[in-house]
């Protein structure tokens, strides 16, 4: 989770115009909302960077994947699991096949299954090669777009505005688990996202100042 304070945006002057007005604080809520949605675009800009392999804004990068992990997740997948289901009922065909005039077409299966296992390392060869650390489904780098709701029904994200304070984070039932090994989110906001905040929040007093002046 991230969280980011704001203390007083506005000049003395203007805060008090919109405290009089009784505006000063939704004003502060609005403003909160608008940073959360930016550093949950942050966020997601820095899971894609860690996922190539790259190091954040936070100077972190993830750890890469097992082939183990890999295998496990191409298995999954509809051809991954065609492949397995074949491969079973060759082996099934094959046990039956224990008569001696039945070598030649034992022999045959044998080869066949032992190509389908061919097949399924080549699977797992090519997802060691393109793969994305954190990414199976997509789902949970998705999550981190605002307003995001998975069709699975596994959460989405946080984004909590209490005080002068808002918090965001990844709220996908299997996050956490991801979060120990792989953080999700920075410890402390990284520099770069405090610059892009820092410039928004410029923005949003200015614009509020003009709106007074108007």
């Amino acid at each position: 989770m991230s969280r980011f304070n704001i203390k007083q945006p506005l000049s003395e002057l203007a805060a008090r115009i919109r405290a009089t007005q009784g505006k000063l604080e939704d004003d502060h809520r609005n403003l909160l909302d608008l940073l959360g949605t930016q550093m949950l675009s942050l966020a997601q800009q820095d899971y894609v960077t860690k996922a190539r392999g790259g190091t954040a804004s936070d100077g972190t990068k993830w750890a890469k994947l097992s082939r183990a992990t890999l295998e496990a997740r191409v298995r999954r997948r509809a051809p991954a699991r065609a492949i397995v289901r074949q491969r079973r009922d060759l082996a099934a065909q094959i046990k039956k096949l224990t008569k001696a005039k039945d070598a030649p077409k034992r022999k045959a299966l044998i080869q066949k299954r032992q190509a389908l296992k061919v097949k399924l390392e080549a699977l797992i060869d090519k997802e060691m090669g393109r793969h994305e650390i954190g990414v199976d489904t997509g789902l949970q780098r998705s999550s981190a777009t605002p307003g995001f709701k998975g069709t699975d029904g596994k959460g989405g994200n946080v984004k909590t505005v209490t005080g002068d304070s808002v918090t965001v984070g990844y709220a996908r039932n299997y996050s956490k688990f991801f979060d120990e090994k792989r953080p999700l989110m920075p410890k402390e906001l990284p520099p770069p996202w405090i610059e892009k905040l820092e410039k928004t929040t410029q923005l949003w007093a200015e614009k509020i100042v003009r709106d007074i002046l108007e």
